[in-house]
């Protein structure tokens, strides 16, 4: 790929979802559609999961590429519901932020990650609340979309026209964007590409970038914070500016690195 093509007047945005591990029954988020929801009413059935080894994740609903809830740590145990008809999901009871359990639909728990104990041998079997529209979409979305060169040009040369640095990189987000180990290798030669060599002219045109510290990556960082002036030098940026727009204003860069997501949840 040449170094022309690999230069964008935009943002890579990186999403990152963090985890959490409860010692009880792990409180829910909001977060489900109508068209989604299974509700139930929590009669007591004598079987609780527990995890078998470590933390296990509970699912919105059955299956290995559905959204986790909560994590369930190691240790702790939730009221079983029932199970799917293929008896190899645990339907579980969560509970809503202010206490109260069987307001939200049940979690999901793989058997062969969540040991059950108790009166488990005649759970009633439960239907898993049908996808919502949403996932279709999300999941025909691909993880690395196609990038058309001719229209990356075109943003190239926008961005030349408003007199952004073609070599300049910033980086927006948070401790896992402002890490030493994040991209600074690159600039200390401590790096190996391997079967990637032909991006050797990419690193090598972004030289010194790699370790710049951007104004808008810091510890802790997050979506809001990026627009509060309350975050930034007011030696370097304007009265208005939050860490964002004073980076961007300063560095006025090419290309904008960002990972926002744990501080977020």
């Amino acid at each position: 790929m040449r170094v022309m093509e690999t230069i964008m007047v935009g943002v890579v945005l990186v999403g990152m979802v963090g985890g959490v591990a409860w010692a009880g029954a792990p409180p829910v988020r909001d977060g489900w559609s109508g068209e989604s929801v299974l509700l139930v009413e929590p009669t007591p059935t004598g079987c609780a999961v527990t995890p078998a080894a470590r933390d296990i994740n509970v699912r919105a609903r059955p299956g290995e590429d559905q959204p986790v809830v909560v994590v369930l740590a190691y240790g702790s145990t939730l009221p079983v519901a029932g199970h799917n008809a293929g008896r190899d999901w645990y339907a579980v009871w969560l509970e809503t932020p202010d206490g109260v359990t069987g307001d939200v639909p049940p979690g999901w728990v793989a058997a062969w990650v969540g040991e059950a104990v108790g009166a488990c041998e005649e759970l009633s079997v439960i239907d898993p609340p049908a996808d919502p529209p949403e996932y279709d979409v999300l999941m025909a979305v691909p993880v690395l979309p196609d990038i058309n060169p001719d229209r990356l040009r075109e943003i190239f040369e926008r961005g030349q026209a408003l007199e952004i640095d073609a070599r300049a990189v910033t980086w927006v987000g948070d401790c896992n964007t402002a890490s030493e180990l994040f991209l600074n290798p690159f600039d200390q030669e401590n790096y190996d590409l391997g079967p990637y060599g032909e991006l050797e002219d990419t690193v090598l045109y972004f030289a010194g970038w790699f370790t710049h510290e951007s104004m808008a990556g810091q510890v802790g960082f997050n979506a809001l914070t990026m627009l509060d002036p309350i975050w930034v030098d007011p030696a370097l940026c304007e009265d208005d500016e939050g860490p964002l727009a004073c980076e961007y204003r300063r560095v006025r860069p090419a290309v904008a690195v960002m990972m926002f997501g744990p501080n977020d949840m």
